[in-house]
């Protein structure tokens, strides 16, 4: 006699389409946060570029003003360009004393000043001059 087995009890094997679809909705959550991620950290690399840039920026003007003998007291603004980018300056000279004047830049990336992508200050004095040689042989 041969037996066969009831079509009930039937071994299946694979996946149930519930199961195929929970896996795949967990990848696409994975890969979402992924793309979110990586997003992000290029978003922080461009903005710290901008800030370098803005910077060596600030600190050009600042070096060319105090290279201009005499600079005058007052507001100063422009734009330049910096490695393909262009940037908007200001370039603020106080006057602190007969001698000694403040120059502060700000540069930025748009003609949005409150977004300041870079700061820098210095000071200008007159340079020290050296004793003549008469009063450091006595």
């Amino acid at each position: 006699m041969h037996h066969t087995a009831p079509q009930h009890f039937r071994l299946t094997s694979g996946f149930s389409l519930l199961e195929v679809l929970v896996a795949l909705a967990i990848i696409a959550i994975a890969f979402g946060a992924t793309l979110r991620v990586i997003h992000d950290r290029t978003n922080t690399v461009e903005a710290v570029r901008f800030r370098i840039l803005a910077r060596w920026v600030a600190q050009n003007k600042i070096a060319e003003l105090q290279l201009t003998p005499n600079p005058n007291a007052g507001t100063t603004s422009g734009e330049t360009k910096q490695y393909g980018l262009l940037f908007y300056w200001t370039a603020q000279i106080d006057a602190l004393s007969m001698t000694t004047k403040n120059i502060s830049a700000t540069v930025t990336v748009s003609h949005d000043q409150r977004n300041q992508d870079a700061i820098q200050q210095t000071w200008i004095t007159p340079p020290l001059q050296p004793a003549p040689l008469t009063q450091l042989t006595q």
